[in-house]
């Protein structure tokens, strides 16, 4: 008796819903063995798009290795999968990484959703000896972080270089000359975004670069951004380049429209790949973005062997939302953990990040391979370019349409 109520009290410290879950043998007390993998994503708050596909991505998975448990080493092991809300804070991301790790409730951490998330918790990885591994922030952002966190964190997506060859793909094909205006955030991300875009857009000419402060409150915010809307109307640019987070590129582009400053064309990184945000702007149609992801990318997972469009598809059947970029590189994310584990052939911690140092795996967002990155413990991932369409057919009132070809690996 003492045993189970032992290892009732672990399952609950680790965040178990199910503590009967927990007992593998029908209430003989002897637990079968159990990998528990940390997922960190921002549920809520500013950065919340980035994490509107995690709640199917937790129930898709934990029915999948119901099913069908992982075999690491000789024997089978049930995986536990136990999901945290960064609440888009920094602060927040680090402190229940620290929970986490702290109380040896994890064998490994998943992370995902801009630089403000995946960094924080990398690097309390990196302090506890835990391994790590990220996706959804350009990998500059992560491979400018402190040192000591490669020798656990792993990271994989695309980089700031490979969204600047999907920009000229797409500008290209738009011809409405070659000089740019970029709007960017007055902090590390804006500051490394400009510095990689005025070297990687060979053919275009930067003319005006207009930094704002961002998150501030929705009246000072609104009106800083139609400053910053006048000024790039001066420049004359037929092209805006805006790097923005979903709810500062909605305040900047109420305070374009007010002002009626609408460039030939507009790009936006990062903050225009959900439809949440199009849905709510004033007339979004032809806006151009990154897409990282989408049922029409030909690859399918490593773990339920679905396709990239019957994986979308399962999330739409199942929340009756339309697919969103986050859903395959939230899923590739277990299906690198699984390959990581059955390769290490352990739940030991330097065990599994010695085997993703040189893990290569097929996944549903393209191939990941940690052997072939243009940095240490980077891994890139496809990206194209597409254009935000009023949809034919559907029941939603937009969606992204690919015009630019894929780039990287």
């Amino acid at each position: 008796m003492w045993r189970e109520k032992l290892l009732a009290a672990m399952c609950a410290m680790a965040g178990v819903l199910a503590v009967s879950a927990c007992f593998g043998d029908g209430g003989r007390g002897e637990a079968e063995p159990r990998v528990r993998i940390g997922f960190v994503t921002p549920r809520t708050g500013a950065l919340a798009p980035y994490g509107d596909a995690d709640a199917f991505a937790v129930t898709h998975l934990r029915r999948h290795f119901q099913r069908h448990p992982l075999r690491i080493g000789s024997e089978s092991y049930a995986v536990d999968i136990i999901a945290r809300d960064s609440e888009s804070d920094p602060n927040r991301a680090a402190a229940v990484a620290t929970d986490l790790v702290r109380a040896g409730a994890v064998d490994l951490i998943l992370v995902a959703g801009t630089a403000a998330t995946v960094n924080p918790v990398s690097e309390v990885c990196a302090a506890h000896g835990v391994p790590c591994i990220s996706t959804a922030a350009p990998w500059e952002e992560v491979a400018s972080g402190p040192a000591e966190r490669s020798a656990w964190t792993y990271h994989f997506f695309w980089g700031i270089a490979d969204a600047a060859a999907v920009y000229r793909d797409l500008w290209d094909r738009a011809g409405a000359g070659h000089t740019v205006a970029v709007l960017a955030p007055e902090d590390t991300t804006g500051t490394l975004w400009t510095e990689v875009l005025t070297t990687s857009l060979d053919g275009y000419e930067i003319v005006a670069t207009e930094r704002y402060r961002p998150g501030l409150p929705a009246a000072e915010q609104g009106e800083q951004l139609r400053e910053s809307v006048q000024r790039l109307r001066a420049s004359e640019a037929p092209i805006l380049l805006a790097v923005a987070s979903p709810r500062d590129f909605a305040a900047f582009w109420a305070q374009a429209r007010r002002a009626e400053y609408r460039p030939a064309v507009v790009t936006v990184a990062g903050g225009l790949a959900f439809p949440s945000l199009v849905d709510s702007l004033d007339e979004p149609g032809n806006l151009t973005t990154t897409v990282w992801w989408s049922p029409e990318h030909p690859f399918r997972s490593s773990l339920t062997g679905q396709s990239a469009a019957q994986l979308a598809g399962t999330y739409t059947a199942d929340t009756d939302a339309q697919w969103t970029q986050p859903i395959g590189h939230g899923h590739a994310l277990f299906e690198v953990a699984a390959a990581a584990l059955v390769k290490a052939g352990s739940t030991d911690k330097a065990a599994i990040a010695q085997a993703l140092a040189t893990l290569r795996v097929d996944t549903v967002v393209g191939t990941v391979d940690w052997t072939a990155g243009p940095a240490p413990n980077i891994a890139t991932t496809p990206l194209a370019g597409g254009e935000w369409r009023e949809a034919i057919g559907s029941p939603f009132p937009y969606e992204v349409v690919i015009v630019a070809a894929p780039k990287g690996s």
